[in-house]
């Protein structure tokens, strides 16, 4: 029988994979691009003058991201940017090595072009890709060899007004599922300051202290990221975490990270955690919450990628810190949403979840001493009650004496059960003090009770009320509130 061999062994719904199928948000195109430009930017003379500008047209549907990279020649721009998942681009060494991402600007638009030139005494080259013409031939007879063949054009751009060397993408004609997202300045600048290879802004109090931990490792290195001609892009952090108009929190200290690699010769990762108050989960919207990953100073995945190492995922909300993967074997998925596996991989994980275990305990005693330091208060505010009553005079001088006793019991049981950290609280310790001292100071009032439109022949009947009242109620603020109500009624 005669072995019958297919014209290609892929299939063309591989070209929709590796395009639709790989982005699970449209922002992904700014990350591709921008890593892309790291790589090619980090191996030119010049890496700590990388400058990648972004140009958003929402009118024209249309975004524009330029490099000041090295650039191709006319040949390397074409052996470089029409295979598919073919790259000369190093594992572990360069962020991009899948040959995929310079054609994610296809799974939210129609149409992409890239502008290359390596030196002012070439033109530029434009290489030109249609994404309709592109997804209209995936289901047809055609092989992949032949769609791409038929929906990619090359050309060569005449002219003065480009830069010496270069690299440039431009999307046209960007869906309208997907404008509200990749065309939202703002939403974009968010993008970019969580995601992207940017500097730590200057409002950040520990970023002078972060800068030395990953400095001297070669991958990590930032660019300048312009949108639309304004402020370079910077991180997300800034001065203070804001959790409400009345509700805010500083950052305390940051702790440096390093994991070694399986061998312990050298670090698999590097880091920083910033510890704060932990008042809870931060809020989304500051774009800094999570212990996050990266590699090659890009985010791996989203805030939530360390969730799993969290017993209770809550508190990695209460968290905020990086850690930069560098052990060249521990390699991004296809996705960039965690890491292939490996024996180095899970190695790293179980320091992962060490530092991790250490973090989720300063959450669980943040927590614990907040809600001690409320009971505190509410005691606090008890005890104060308590004397406002007895001193008022409306009870007995007796009774006045027992609410006393009471609540000086009361005060040193919670002198007892209170945690050392929130005892030597300056401000609770002073209170605690300052009341202590006033409810053994106590004397009750002489002379004629305070009970005004009461005949001095039932003032004793009152008095016995207002006991059974003192004793009925919750709190001693409600028994004075009710006996007061009494006498106005008297």
């Amino acid at each position: 029988m005669k072995k019958i061999e297919p014209e290609s062994l892929v299939g063309a719904d591989i070209l929709n994979l590796v395009t639709t199928g790989m982005y699970h948000t449209p922002h992904a195109v700014y990350r591709e691009y921008i890593q892309n430009s790291a790589d090619a930017i980090e191996r030119s003379l010049w890496p700590g003058q990388g400058r990648v500008d972004i140009s958003i047209s929402p009118a024209n549907r249309s975004i524009k991201i330029r490099d000041n990279g090295p650039g191709l020649s006319p040949a390397q721009a074409k052996r470089y940017l029409i295979p598919i998942a073919r790259s000369s681009k190093k594992h572990g060494i360069d962020r991009g090595f899948r040959g995929i991402g310079r054609l994610s600007g296809l799974a939210f638009a129609d149409r992409i072009k890239f502008r290359t030139r390596s030196n002012k005494a070439q033109q530029v080259t434009e290489i030109s890709w249609d994404g309709k013409l592109l997804r209209s031939n995936s289901d047809s007879s055609l092989s992949p060899e032949q769609i791409i063949n038929n929906c990619v054009k090359v050309s060569i751009i005449d002219g003065d007004d480009w830069p010496d060397n270069f690299f440039e993408v431009k999307i046209e004609d960007v869906s309208r599922y997907a404008a509200d997202k990749i065309l939202n300045r703002e939403a974009v600048r968010r993008y970019i300051g969580e995601t992207g290879p940017v500097p730590m802004s200057d409002t950040f109090p520990f970023s002078k202290e972060v800068e030395p931990i990953v400095s001297n490792v070669k991958k990590l290195h930032t660019l300048e990221v312009i949108l639309d001609d304004e402020e370079p892009v910077r991180r997300m952090h800034g001065h203070e975490l804001i959790f409400s108009q009345d509700r805010t929190d500083t950052y305390k200290e940051i702790q440096e990270l390093r994991i070694p690699d399986i061998e312990g010769e050298n670090n698999a990762a590097v880091g920083w955690i910033a510890h704060t108050s932990y008042l809870g989960a931060v809020p989304k919207n500051l774009g800094v919450r999570g212990i996050r990953l990266r590699a090659g100073n890009i985010q791996i995945g989203e805030e939530n990628v360390l969730d799993p190492f969290f017993n209770e995922e809550r508190f990695n909300k209460w968290c905020i810190g990086e850690l930069h993967v560098i052990d060249q074997r521990i390699l991004p998925n296809g996705r960039r949403d965690y890491f292939d596996p490996s024996p180095h991989l899970r190695h790293m994980e179980n320091h992962i979840q060490s530092i991790i275990n250490e973090v989720v305990k300063r959450c669980r005693t943040a927590s614990s001493n907040r809600i001690q330091s409320r009971k505190v208060q509410t005691v606090i505010e008890h005890m104060d009650n308590a004397y406002s009553l007895a001193g008022s005079g409306y009870l007995k001088a007796a009774d006045s004496k027992a609410l006393i006793a009471e609540a000086l019991e009361r005060l040193q049981e919670l002198e007892h059960n209170m945690s050392e950290e929130t005892i030597n609280c300056n401000q609770n310790k002073i209170i605690i003090e300052e009341l202590k001292k006033k409810l053994i100071d106590f004397k009750p009032r002489r002379g004629r009770p305070y009970l005004e439109n009461v005949n001095s022949g039932e003032i004793a009947i009152y008095q016995r009320i207002f006991r059974a009242l003192t004793e009925l109620c919750n709190s001693p603020a409600m028994a004075k509130e009710m006996i007061e109500g009494v006498l106005k009624s008297a």
